[in-house]
């Protein structure tokens, strides 16, 4: 996810599902599998204070959020 997001540049953002779609290009299998352990993933580095998720422009608990959330690098 960071590496996604460092390519993108300051404030760009992702879908998680990009990040599942790289991580089955680069090791196989259904990104569609991948897609809950890249939200755990996600929840861990907002945590850490690396990350912040938002839906409709809204920060949200990605555990929580149904429906489309955006990834993006945590500045400052």
């Amino acid at each position: 996810m960071l590496e996604l997001l460092a390519a993108g540049g300051d404030g760009a953002s992702i879908c998680p599902s990009d990040a599942a779609k790289a991580l089955a290009a680069r090791f196989g299998g259904e990104w569609r599998d991948l897609m809950r352990p890249v939200r755990l993933v996600a929840a861990e580095l907002v945590r850490e204070g690396l990350l912040e998720i938002t839906q409709n422009g809204k920060a949200v608990n990605i555990l929580d959020a149904r429906g489309p959330v955006r990834l993006r690098r945590r500045l400052g």
